[in-house]
């Protein structure tokens, strides 16, 4: 029997149903091989839905139903895979998470305890898939979540390297025989304070002769009082910023610009893994919203030509770019809040007072017009009035626009390209960005092809502050039906109340 507690949930139980009908749908049309590569990762995409918004421009993801619409605090749907095979097999078990009786504490003790055998491990600290259902009754079968508890043991002195000839081996430590003697709000602990200090250590890093440190209390610091995440890539590597707007006198701009690039991509990826998914879909200490729709036809194959790519080139890193990928908000949750002795807020919000989580659900899910307007009625709160200067970076011409705070940026693109109608005829594409400029401070239309966030879904409130400027990039057809961009700097000079 296991020693966490799983309950039953209604609201849950139909959200769950909803994944599986979804996944299972578009798994059943992929060849055998593509199969075989998804399902090993099930799990990833299961987190990455939980948190993805389920309608356009709101935070009304499978995530904040859940926490809204049950009649129990801090109970989370965990997905368990139960064998890697072309036939989908696995529970999704709804788990009540508390600070006397973690889950992951009772995870860690079942898998320090395996390893009282001697376990072989790959580079990446991975476990075999058929090693890890010989551990026992724990929450999931994953093996990025198995890969983090083994680190976790590893680094509290629980598991070791074993002296061997040609195969690496790991088992439990002496220090293990004294695990029964830690009662579990000391381990999870334990557990957290590790856990703030792996992150610490991956998000720091050296670029272009510059050091980047992320202490811990940083990190702690993110989990306690949550900013959005282009913010943390703005606070920590805000030397960045600086040197890429020297960047721009350079003549070898487009080789350096790709170089930063890339390496915003792999600080996102690393963002992920090792400082928000631990912390959301492990410890449950925070929940995450990503602003734009899932998709599981584009994470799957996005997912099978990163194994492609792993093996065409031996890099086994190109899977992480598929798994990993930072979310726009997130917020300190419920049990998060409790760790941390932060004051709880319990207003309910004003959609959950006036519509069922069931309504809410189904009208979202099955297009109900009449019922997303009403959501959207209720959900919308009084807005603010965004006050813009623009100039164009080349002319030095600017204007000031007068915008609501939810004009997406699809919409303030039209704006911004109707004040300068007279210097272009056809726009070929274009984006917003922030700097340092990365696939996660950067926004395109849907039309481009790229890989969210997307125009469409995002609203100025979302990327801007009072008195921060971002970048708009324009590619067109200028009158001499020749191609040229321009760039024009975007900045918030003032904010108004506004309650019609």
């Amino acid at each position: 029997m296991a020693n966490y507690k799983i309950l039953e949930n209604d609201i849950m139980k139909k959200l769950n149903l909803y994944f599986m009908t979804e996944f299972k749908f578009l798994y059943e049309d992929i060849n055998i091989k593509g199969k075989s590569v998804i399902i090993k990762y099930i799990s990833s995409f299961f987190r990455k839905w939980y948190y993805s918004t389920l309608f356009e421009d709101t935070v009304i993801t499978p995530c904040y139903i859940a926490e809204y619409g049950s009649n129990v605090d801090n109970v989370y749907p965990v997905l368990k895979c139960k064998s890697i095979s072309r036939i989908v097999n696995y529970d999704i078990n709804c788990i009540q998470y508390s600070l006397d009786n973690h889950p992951i504490c009772v995870d860690f003790r079942n898998v320090v305890k395996y390893f009282s055998k001697g376990v072989y491990l790959n580079e990446e600290l991975q476990m075999d898939f058929a090693d890890i259902k010989k551990i026992g009754d724990i929450t999931s079968y994953d093996t990025e979540y198995i890969s983090y508890l083994v680190m976790l043991a590893m680094d509290l002195n629980f598991v070791e390297k074993m002296p061997s000839l040609g195969v690496t081996m790991y088992c439990a430590s002496k220090k293990a025989n004294n695990l029964n003697n830690i009662d579990n709000r000391e381990l999870l602990d334990q557990l957290v304070n590790v856990a703030f200090k792996i992150a610490s250590t991956y998000l720091s890093d050296d670029f272009l002769g510059e050091k980047y440190i992320v202490s811990t209390e940083m990190v702690q610091d993110w989990i306690k009082n949550p900013i959005p995440v282009d913010k943390i890539f703005e606070n920590t590597y805000g030397e960045l910023a600086i040197e890429m707007s020297d960047l721009f006198l350079l003549e070898n701009i487009d080789e350096m610009e790709r170089h930063i690039m890339a390496k915003a991509y792999a600080r996102g990826v690393i963002i992920d893994k090792w400082l928000l998914t631990p912390f959301s879909y492990y410890f449950k200490f925070v929940d995450l919203t990503y602003m734009f729709e899932y998709s599981f036809y584009d994470e799957m194959m996005f997912l099978i030509n990163a194994s492609i790519v792993a093996n065409e080139t031996g890099d086994e890193s190109a899977f992480e770019t598929a798994l990993y990928s930072p979310c726009t908000l997130f917020k300190t949750s419920k049990l998060g809040k409790q760790y941390f002795d932060l004051p709880i807020d319990e207003t309910v919000p004003e959609l959950f007072k006036k519509m069922s989580a069931d309504d809410i659900f189904d009208g979202i899910v099955y297009g109900l017009d009449d019922v997303k307007e009403k959501i959207m009625k209720i959900y919308e709160p009084d807005l603010t009035i965004y006050t813009l200067k623009v100039m164009d970076n080349k002319s030095k011409r600017s204007f000031s626009i007068k915008v609501r705070e939810d004009m997406t940026l699809d919409v303030l693109n039209a704006n911004i390209a109707n004040a300068f109608k007279t210097s272009f005829i056809i726009c070929q594409s274009y984006r917003f960005y922030k700097l340092p400029k990365s696939p996660f401070t950067e926004y395109t239309p849907s039309f481009m092809g790229l890989r969210g966030p997307h125009t469409e879904d995002t609203m100025i409130k979302d990327v801007l502050d009072l008195g921060e400027e971002f970048y708009y990039e324009i590619v067109k057809l200028n009158k001499d039906e020749e191609l040229d961009s321009e760039v024009f700097t975007v900045k918030l000079d003032d904010i108004q109340a506004n309650n019609e």
